[in-house]
């Protein structure tokens, strides 16, 4: 279990352009942590005061951070911030040791041309898991669906894949940095 004595402190590494899978993804980690019980504390952009040099703000969350959650897209991985301001210094940092790196495939893109990237395990689920036995490698862009206002649609696959999602961190952090 993870321990109460330390809180471990994430950083959710998202492209602005998927900003909808970034909130349905941040909110899933939050409300089924604390339906299991997990202390952590996962920082996001968007909890930068007001006023605040935006840029400073996100390098000190980096440093601080035990673990990084990459929202794997094709925004992602051409983002020249992403890769120069959080990229690089999580992979420093894990190469450094006690630090990991979760990444999340949320839409398909080309990954595997990353090896900063592709050379880690992601967190990537196989349709059938989630009520999608016709799409065998799912991304969570396949869990996402609007009604004709736009409206997303609620998925209870999806909040079965945010469960699994926190349970694998969990276990990840607990046998890597408990």
């Amino acid at each position: 279990m993870i321990s109460r004595s330390r809180e471990y402190k994430g950083f959710i590494s998202y492209a602005h352009a998927d900003r909808l899978y970034f909130n349905l993804t941040h909110k899933g980690i939050s409300v089924h942590s604390r339906h299991l019980d997990i202390s952590w504390d996962i920082w996001d952009d968007s909890q930068i005061p007001i006023g605040s040099m935006w840029h400073t703000a996100i390098q000190e969350k980096v440093k601080e951070c035990d673990f990084s959650v990459l929202l794997i897209s094709s925004s992602f991985l051409y983002s020249e911030y992403i890769k120069e301001n959080e990229l690089k210094e999580f992979i420093c940092k894990d190469y450094c040791g006690e630090f990991l790196i979760f990444p999340i495939l949320i839409d398909p893109c080309t990954f595997y041309s990353h090896p900063e990237i592709s050379q880690r395990q992601f967190f990537m689920s196989k349709g059938d898991e989630f009520g999608c036995p016709h799409i065998p490698d799912m991304t969570y862009a396949d869990l996402v669906r609007f009604n004709s206002d736009g409206q997303i649609l609620p998925n209870p696959n999806r909040e079965r894949y945010h469960i699994r999602l926190v349970e694998s961190l969990k276990k990840s952090i607990e046998e890597s940095l408990g």
